[in-house]
């Protein structure tokens, strides 16, 4: 990613465990589009630009996130 156009989900990672990522961008997000974060507030930030243009060929028309909270364990 670049700091242009991604997603930002703080320790982010596909187990939930580590350090993780913060920024996930393209065409999938990660692997099996699964993104696990056990981060304290959790956000989600979006960052886009205008640097698309109208003749683009990656057919880039925004993007749809479907999200489940689970209930802390210790």
């Amino acid at each position: 990613c670049n700091d242009d156009d991604y997603v930002g989900i703080d320790q982010g990672s596909q187990e939930g465990s580590g350090a993780g990522e913060d920024r996930f961008c393209g065409g999938r997000l990660f692997y099996n589009n699964v993104v696990i974060s056990r981060s304290k507030p959790f956000q989600l930030k979006v960052r886009s630009n205008s640097d698309q243009t109208e003749n683009n060929n990656h057919g880039q028309h925004g993007f749809a996130l479907r999200y489940v909270q689970l209930p802390c364990v210790n």
